[in-house]
């Protein structure tokens, strides 16, 4: 029998032990530095959804 618990711990355990995604504080710079204004929306946006997939991966299924 498998103990839900057990399995949703371990679960969490190794989401939250990965590392950050290195990649955002990369665009982050580039998009400060960028001084091009149609390619300054285009790396905001990629961020905004790169960074907003990541929220919805990391919080999954969890309903308020």
């Amino acid at each position: 029998m498998v103990n839900f618990r057990a399995v949703l711990l371990t679960r969490c355990q190794r989401e939250f032990g990965k590392p950050s995604n290195p990649g955002f504080a990369t665009k982050r710079e580039e998009f400060a530095k960028c001084e091009d204004e149609s390619k300054k929306k285009r790396l905001k946006r990629e961020l905004y959804n790169e960074e907003a997939e990541a929220q919805r991966s990391s919080l999954g299924n969890i309903r308020t």
